[in-house]
């Protein structure tokens, strides 16, 4: 007999608050247009492409004290970012008796979409960032961003992500600028907080912090000739009143050969 599990397709539409201002950039150096210009190639619709998600969650008291520590893994199918509409939409699944670490990823794959988002926004949406240019040579490109005119902190039902994410953003730009440059890393906290949520075995809480950071990764497609950038690991940290809550996703993507269907 079957197992057909628990599955969930999301489409989402998050679009950003009102942002800070662009800022200058060298002539030597990247410009807000490269920046555009690199996300808009790297964050694309693409072919649905498999991914396995390996996820580590650990759970600890106010005081510090192990309450839960669990891993296990989920199925990710990776649809793309639909630049034009703003939104994206990924299919997660797995067996019944796992369904919390099901939403529990979500968390990551949420926080990756929506950090790509800020780099590839819908396309009458503006963009301002700031870009820091290297210090020595070798070093990254750092771009930031800020999100202003902020709502109340709100949580999605069921999961562990914000329902209007309202974020300070940076973003590493690593490479030869002449030539190869790649988003390597973000990282984001939530800023409009405290609020109110609830969370699995805290129960409900005041949500005092939360952050993300991921690495990506490139994979290149049969027949396309750009590569995408995918999330690599995302670690979603969640501080609350009664406790903290950190999430590790690992992502494994299933590419195709070329020629196989």
């Amino acid at each position: 007999m079957r197992d057909y599990g628990l599955i969930l397709m999301i489409l989402l539409c998050w679009q950003a608050p009102g942002r800070g201002q662009t800022g200058a950039a060298r002539a030597s150096g990247v410009d807000a247009a490269r920046v555009t210009a690199l996300a808009k190639m790297y964050f694309r619709d693409c072919a649905e492409l498999p991914m396995d998600v390996a996820v580590t969650t650990v759970m600890t008291d106010a005081h510090g004290k192990l309450k839960r520590r669990s891993q296990s893994s989920v199925r990710f199918l990776f649809r793309g970012y639909n630049q034009e509409s703003g939104k994206f939409s990924f299919h997660s699944d797995t067996g019944w008796t796992n369904t919390r670490a099901l939403r529990e990823s979500l968390s990551g794959d949420f926080a990756a979409f929506v950090a790509a988002m800020r780099l590839a926004p819908k396309k009458d949406s503006s963009f301002h960032f700031e870009i820091q240019q290297p210090a020595q040579p070798g070093d990254p490109f750092l771009v930031t961003t800020k999100d202003g005119d902020c709502p109340e902190f709100k949580q999605l039902k069921d999961w562990i992500f914000p329902e209007k994410p309202c974020i300070s953003a940076q973003f590493r730009l690593a490479g030869d600028p002449t030539n190869d440059l790649v988003f390597e890393h973000f990282s984001f906290d939530v800023t409009n907080l405290p609020g109110a949520a609830k969370v699995a075995e805290f129960g409900d809480v005041q949500v005092l912090g939360f952050r993300c950071e991921g690495d990506f990764q490139k994979a290149s497609l049969p027949g396309e000739t750009q590569p995408y950038l995918l999330p690599k690991q995302v670690v979603t940290s969640v501080e609350t009143s009664k406790g903290k809550m950190v999430i590790t996703n690992q992502y494994a993507p299933q590419v195709p050969k070329a020629g196989k269907k």
